[in-house]
């Protein structure tokens, strides 16, 4: 199973190959760049950001023993602003990769963003919300109620997309196989 992207402007054409053991990296000239051996695997954490405008765009990150880092995504980078989503091909790349390093007990398996990333989200979100309902409370004392209306409108967008996100970006374990069995659906 091979997945060829690009992460970003600064980085060249990758594609990824699953074997038996590892995972071998090649560069845009079919030259081997790394392997990762699944036995060197510390743990996996999948993150998916929902995008309204387009298929939310999820990435993958593996940790090695060594605390190396190695990042792939289901869209690459074409140009500026520009990106192609492949997230058909980057689900059916993440699926293989489970069934292979599913008898490997010792890989941590993760979704999400780091806990201290979360919090502070949660904090800055809210403090919004709380600061654009001190204005409705403002507009309201002064009898503005056209502008009253469209800040509770603004808090009612915050508060939609803050579920939204907070739901894919909490940290928590998954179970690999629940990444399986997407194969099966």
């Amino acid at each position: 199973m091979k997945y060829t992207y690009r992460n970003s402007l600064i980085t060249s054409i990758q594609t990824i190959e699953i074997n038996e053991d590892r995972i071998n990296v090649f560069d845009e000239n079919e030259n081997l760049i790394n392997q990762i051996s699944f036995n060197d695997i510390k743990s996996i954490t999948l993150v998916n950001a929902p995008n309204p405008s387009a298929t939310s765009l999820q990435q993958c990150t593996i940790l090695t023993q060594n605390n190396n880092k190695f990042i792939i995504r289901s869209y690459s980078y074409i140009s500026l602003g520009k990106f192609n989503n492949q997230t058909e091909e980057y689900c059916s790349f993440l699926i293989k990769l489970h069934e292979r390093i599913d008898t490997n007990e010792n890989i941590e398996y993760k979704k999400g963003i780091k806990k201290i990333g979360y919090l502070t989200f949660l904090f800055v979100m809210f403090s919004m919300i709380i600061l654009i309902c001190a204005v409705i409370v403002e507009l309201y004392l002064k009898h503005k109620y056209s502008e009253m209306s469209v800040s509770f409108i603004i808090v009612l967008f915050f508060l939609y997309l803050t579920q939204t996100i907070v739901r894919n970006i909490k940290p928590e374990k998954y179970n690999p196989k629940s990444i399986i069995q997407l194969k099966k659906s």
